[in-house]
């Protein structure tokens, strides 16, 4: 029987040759698989190294072919925490050059500012010694 919390791998087994099966449920119904030998990974037979063990902890194959559901759970929970870490590190970094920016248009406009005021000052001085007004 299947209960609340299994998983139902442990319980049915499937013949990737067989284009059909019919299982058993455990309420009585009858439940018809089908299978689409297109989506069923072919592995070729040279190219697998010998495994040891259970199937589902090995993904034994030389052109990294996946052989279980396992290792492509495994696989994408490594990759989105690669891409997790990436991009956890891209905000840092954009955090950092917003900062960065930031301090810069204040040296900017600390400079627009005092050179503003060195132009008053020039044309104070130019309208009091030269008589030159602008």
């Amino acid at each position: 029987d299947i209960f609340d919390g299994d998983d139902v791998r442990d319980h049915i087994e499937v013949d990737p040759r067989d284009d059909n099966e019919e299982f058993e449920a455990s309420a009585g119904d009858t439940v018809v698989l089908g299978i689409d030998p297109r989506s069923v990974p072919m592995v070729d037979k040279e190219i697998v190294e010998p495994v040891g063990g259970d199937s589902f902890s090995s993904s034994g194959t030389r052109d990294g072919t996946v052989r279980s559901v396992e290792d492509i759970l495994v696989d994408l929970d490594g990759a989105i925490q690669a891409d997790q870490m990436i991009a956890s590190g891209a905000r840092a970094g954009m955090a950092e050059r917003i900062r960065s920016l930031r301090l810069e248009i204040l040296k900017i406009h600390d400079d627009c500012d005092d050179l503003r005021r060195k132009l008053r000052r020039l044309e104070s001085f130019a309208e009091r010694r030269l008589g030159f007004r602008p």
